[in-house]
């Protein structure tokens, strides 16, 4: 079993974790001990799940992908990808104090779970350093923290907002190919289309879901065609105007059937 020391001054005093939304917040205590004698571990969602499914049965692999995308962002979590996995290192945690002591880090006590952190980490660590904010004027402690509350709910808007994307598509797909994961790419791409219509936000999604149930019954669309591609989710929000396409029915046209007309290419389809 991984040896973790969780500090928990560190973890109630965390401006970074109070910048996260709280129900990704309080999973922070439950992932901390997956990491190795270095802080890092596989960011394999399956098998994470699995560890704790016991206690924490409904952290599903999307919910845990969205938890980790919101760490990342937050500064908590520096992910980094190697030889086709995704790997985590836990900010901070090379502190003293929060590891084991380095008489213990040899395989001889502990296995690595990843391999060496990567140069690219201190690029991370310098977003979230605060070097932007010298020479600001201080601001009390009260203007802070409302003004880290706003960003925290803004955040959790707009992550509910990806999700509820993600669920229209996969309610209303019909044959259309499931979306399997919420990754991280997909919800880059989701908040793109959200901050476009950030104004007219309800408008968009009804127009989303109206998009979505169009696709299903569009033949192009479902792979009635000589080349046998069917629209996916990515395709979908690729971009502002391909939900425009489908509602304004040009896929049901020979001209819209161009291949070399679409902003996605089939074969991003197949995840």
């Amino acid at each position: 079993m991984p040896r973790r020391v969780i500090d928990g001054e560190a973890i109630w005093g965390s401006d970074k974790l109070h910048d996260c939304p709280p129900w990704a917040r309080r999973e922070y205590p439950w992932l901390y001990p997956l990491a190795d004698a270095f802080g890092c571990f596989e960011l394999n969602l399956r098998i994470i799940a699995g560890k704790l499914r016991p206690n924490r049965p409904e952290l599903t692999e999307t919910k845990l992908e969205a938890i980790f995308t919101i760490f990342e962002e937050n500064g908590l979590a520096f992910i980094w990808s190697e030889g086709g996995k995704s790997y985590v290192h836990w900010t901070g945690s090379e502190r003293p104090g929060r590891l084991p002591s380095p008489s213990r880090r040899t395989s001889k006590f502990e296995r690595r779970l990843a391999p060496s952190i990567p140069s690219s980490y201190q690029s991370y660590l310098q977003r979230f350093s605060g070097n932007n904010t010298a020479g600001l004027p201080h601001r009390p402690a009260s203007l802070a923290s409302a003004s880290a509350r706003a960003r925290a709910s803004a955040k959790e808007k707009t992550h509910k907002s990806v999700c509820v994307l993600f669920e229209i598509w996969n309610q209303h797909r019909g044959e259309l190919p499931e979306a399997l994961k919420l990754t991280a790419e997909r919800a880059r791409k989701c908040k793109a289309r959200l901050k476009t219509h950030q104004a007219d936000e309800s408008k968009f999604l009804a127009d989303f879901q109206r998009a979505v149930q169009q696709a299903a019954k569009t033949p192009f669309l479902l792979g009635q065609s000589a080349r046998g591609w069917k629209a996916g989710f990515d395709w979908l929000i690729a971009n502002d105007t391909n939900y425009l396409a489908v509602l304004e029915g040009k896929y049901s046209s020979e001209e819209g059937q161009n291949f070399k007309k679409l902003a996605w290419s089939p074969s991003d389809d197949k995840k």
